[in-house]
């Protein structure tokens, strides 16, 4: 065994997260005045190191922390390399784009992963019960990696501007937060929150969200094809979803939960109650129609529920300081996002600079979550 490892692995983790955020910031400051960076490029940089470097990193920690005291050491080294793949998406992204290097990076960074998730598929196998809802997780990363390696082809066959060009990057996102992301999540509140998993139910509960996920995808085809089809589908699979948070979190003593948890919680419905509610075609063609609207959705999933369950998972926050400084910074920010220009024009301001205002009120709060993870890293990296 590597000694430390997890504070390692931790203090890497976190320091990505929070260059991430610090990305976002600086592509909201771009907004009310230009940094003569490629805004493109820099957005790619931000959105794979929270995706890869922050959420997924962090729920796959939070998960091996609960199966083991230390990280094995193949596992640990191929986490490390693929942060280290990670970094160079980080340092190329911004100056090239999607090019040599940053492709280079992030192919390797995938065919890592396969070998990362072939070790927790066998160590998930000693956990029979939330074991499975963990391999649900690892099938949906490999469904995902469909999208990006067919971006090489349609690259070579000039499609960049065929509507399969970008939804191949949809695909890979969908089967990524609303697979194996939201899987990974609920193996932890499994794990967590809940006293006596029966397998039975867990299994039920799995087959249910994998095939509301797969139905789901139909809301991404929507971006780009306009068919009533695909909000039924939609539809189905949303309301498939439901029914299995349903059953997620019945068995969950909601009373004895400290306030943090109970807003987890409310969030998590939330999401399900707004997947049903995106498959309204009138709804649907306001949020793929409003990049503000869209951008809402994705900060919600990503901003208000996966990161704040990450931070309370490892930092054992009660409820003061989300409670007090956290949610009502976040909720400020959706609603600058979801609000009208026009609104905001009433107070002269721009949207842009509402936006910005928030996000920065909310990036402080990042931080000090980030120096208290890194604090508790260094204070135990002796044990």
């Amino acid at each position: 065994m590597i000694k430390n490892n997890f504070n390692t692995a931790w203090i890497v983790t976190l320091s990505l997260g929070l260059i991430g955020v610090i990305l976002g910031l600086l592509l909201r400051v771009n907004f009310v005045q230009p940094l003569g960076f490629n805004f493109q490029y820099v957005l790619h940089a931000h959105s794979h190191t929270m995706l890869l470097g922050w959420l997924l990193s962090a729920l796959l920690l939070l998960l091996y922390r609960q199966w083991f005291y230390r990280l094995p050491t193949l596992d640990y080294l191929l986490f490390v390399a693929m942060q280290f793949c990670v970094l160079g998406m980080l340092l190329s992204f911004p100056f090239q784009g999607y090019a040599a290097w940053s492709i280079s990076f992030s192919s390797l960074h995938l065919v890592l992963s396969y070998a990362l998730f072939i070790r927790l598929w066998r160590h998930s196998k000693k956990h029979p019960i939330l074991g499975i809802i963990v391999r649900f997780a690892i099938v949906f990363h490999v469904i995902s990696s469909i999208g990006p390696f067919s971006l090489g082809p349609l690259m070579a066959l000039q499609m960049q501007d065929n509507p399969w060009y970008q939804q191949a990057i949809f695909f890979y996102l969908h089967f990524q937060y609303n697979g194996l992301l939201w899987f990974l999540t609920i193996a932890l509140i499994g794990q967590k929150w809940i006293t006596h998993p029966s397998r039975k139910a867990l299994v039920k509960i799995g087959v249910a969200m994998a095939t509301g996920t797969l139905l789901t995808w139909a809301h991404t085809l929507d971006f780009s094809f306009n068919h009533l089809l695909l909000n039924v589908l939609g539809f189905m699979g949303s309301a498939l979803q439901l029914l299995a948070g349903y059953w997620l979190l019945r068995p969950i003593h909601i009373k004895k939960q400290p306030k943090a948890v109970k807003w987890l919680i409310l969030l998590l419905v939330a999401k399900l109650i707004v997947q049903v509610l995106g498959s309204f075609p009138a709804i649907a063609d306001l949020v793929t129609g409003n990049r503000f609207w869209l951008l809402a959705y994705l900060h919600f999933i990503f901003l208000g529920i996966f990161s704040p369950l990450i931070f309370h998972f490892y930092l054992g926050f009660k409820s003061a300081f989300f409670l007090r400084f956290y949610w009502p910074f976040f909720f400020l920010t959706e609603i600058g996002l979801l609000l009208p220009a026009t609104f905001w024009n009433q107070i002269r301001l721009s949207q842009h600079q509402v936006i910005l205002i928030l996000y920065g009120l909310l990036v402080a709060t990042w931080l000090a979550l980030s120096f208290k993870g890194l604090k508790k890293c260094f204070r135990f990296s002796k044990i």
